[in-house]
């Protein structure tokens, strides 16, 4: 298994963890409103932090490509949107990757 790979499941695992959901929850059709902000994350990213291709993605959550762009998409708007109401899904976001990297450290 590709060390990406790995490090998505990790990803996945600390995303699931956060939000109080389950993986298969994650990779499911689950539509409950923490799970599907916590799977926009995920996606979120397993691009921009992991630099994974979306055909990867898709293998992970199994959501197609449209589904994938999308929830990408909407996290970086958010993201890059300087109002206050955005300031809890930055806190997240910083607080995932923080964790990711921590955990991550110790199994290198």
């Amino acid at each position: 298994m590709k060390t990406d790979m790995i490090k998505a499941q990790l990803l996945m695992a600390i995303v699931a963890d956060e939000f109080g959901v389950t993986v298969d929850e994650l990779k499911g059709g689950d539509r409950r409103a923490n799970t599907v902000i916590a799977r926009r994350i995920l996606v979120y990213l397993c691009r921009d932090h992991l630099h994974m291709f979306y055909r990867e993605i898709e293998d992970l959550v199994n959501k197609d490509f449209c589904a994938l762009m999308s929830s990408y998409k909407y996290i970086e708007e958010c993201l890059k949107d300087e109002d206050p109401k955005y300031d809890g899904l930055r806190s997240i976001v910083l607080t995932l990757v923080e964790r990711l990297d921590k955990v991550w450290a110790k199994v290198e």
